[in-house]
């Protein structure tokens, strides 16, 4: 199932925020992004609720791309995405 305009754009933003910016919040995201994709990696320590603290952006992304994620099964996003995603973690050595 092919993203609408406005989930590929929460995806795009939440995904460049978890490669570009080294805050919780950025590590929160990109979490998010990466146990949407494979959920037995190590140590990305997302729990359901734990962004509650992002500002409203990040919030309505983060629900936004969640509520694409449940819309049918077997959704994941695009593996060259998180493959970008894993390599920039093991970089900051966040794995």
């Amino acid at each position: 199932m092919q993203m609408t305009p406005r989930q590929s754009a929460a995806y795009r933003y939440l995904l460049n925020h978890a490669l570009v910016h080294l805050t919780d919040t950025a590590r929160a995201a990109g979490a998010i992004l990466l146990n949407s994709y494979n959920d037995e990696l190590p140590n990305t320590e997302f729990k359901i609720g734990r962004f509650r603290h992002f500002d409203s952006i990040n919030r309505a992304n983060v629900l936004t791309y969640l509520d694409w994620l449940g819309s049918a099964p077997g959704l994941y996003p695009p593996s060259s995405d998180m493959d970008k995603l894993k390599r920039a973690w093991m970089e900051r050595g966040w794995f």
